[in-house]
């Protein structure tokens, strides 16, 4: 709750890195190749297909096909992981941060409403043990919010989220 605290007033504490971390997936994306290689070190086309089915990702055989083409095997039927790592980890990790938000925001959002307000924030705080005074947390919901009354949604949770990331980075 303090992350959350600071980030809506735009600060970063001492100890915080001045990197954004993001977990890319890479052990998730390996188990995945693994369970589709034959010991071959490569796989089909198809299973390229399938494998970001169970990766959370929804691309078409063309799609692949295009992206592969772009890097001058079009007519390759296999690709090993290293290929495979190149092609979507950029996708992966897009998934991997917006799913994260999203479980953040459904802990947050106890009544499951799709909203986030004081009441909501001063229950998960005392769930967790958290002693925020309930200035703070007004706080809180008011710069989350900005432009609603009250509380914040999804897609204002993820705007503070981009601007604490921003700063990180360029802090």
């Amino acid at each position: 709750m303090e992350a959350l605290l600071r980030a809506s007033r735009g600060e970063t504490p001492e100890e915080t890195p001045r990197a954004v971390v993001v977990d890319t997936g890479t052990e998730e994306m390996k188990a995945g190749f693994a369970s589709f290689d034959r010991g071959t070190g490569f796989i089909s086309i198809d299973e390229v297909k399938a494998l970001c089915y169970a990766l959370g990702l929804r691309v078409k055989r063309k799609e692949v096909r295009a992206m592969l083409a772009k890097k001058g095997k079009g007519d390759a039927e296999n690709i090993d992981f290293r290929e495979f790592q190149n092609l979507f980890r950029e996708r992966v990790e897009q998934r991997t941060v917006k799913d994260s938000d999203e479980d953040v925001f459904r802990l947050l959002d106890v009544e499951s409403k799709g909203r986030v307000n004081a009441a909501n924030l001063t229950q998960v705080c005392q769930e967790m043990g958290e002693d925020l005074e309930e200035e703070d947390i007004r706080e809180m919901v008011d710069e989350t919010a900005r432009y609603r009354a009250e509380s914040f949604r999804l897609e204002d949770y993820r705007r503070l989220i981009r601007l604490r990331d921003k700063d990180l980075v360029e802090g």
